[in-house]
């Protein structure tokens, strides 16, 4: 775990944290924090996995042209 300085007033951690806050953290390289203690951020890799694409469910109806009953 870092120690950091929040820079700014920001959501982490579930916590909301205000310019100046000091508070140990361990997550990914986040830019509104600067690290006091000297350490490294953890390095994470995200994994995007692709999605299927559901196909349609649904088929459109035919339209019909209104005719005037003239």
């Amino acid at each position: 775990m870092s120690k950091v300085k929040a820079k700014v007033t920001c959501f982490i951690d579930n916590s909301l944290r205000n310019e100046g806050d000091e508070f140990e953290y361990n997550g990914p390289e986040n830019g509104n924090v600067e690290i006091l203690d000297g350490t490294e951020f953890e390095k994470t890799e995200v994994k995007v996995e692709d999605t299927p694409v559901a196909k349609q469910k649904w088929t459109p109806k035919n339209k019909t042209v209104a005719s005037s009953a003239d």
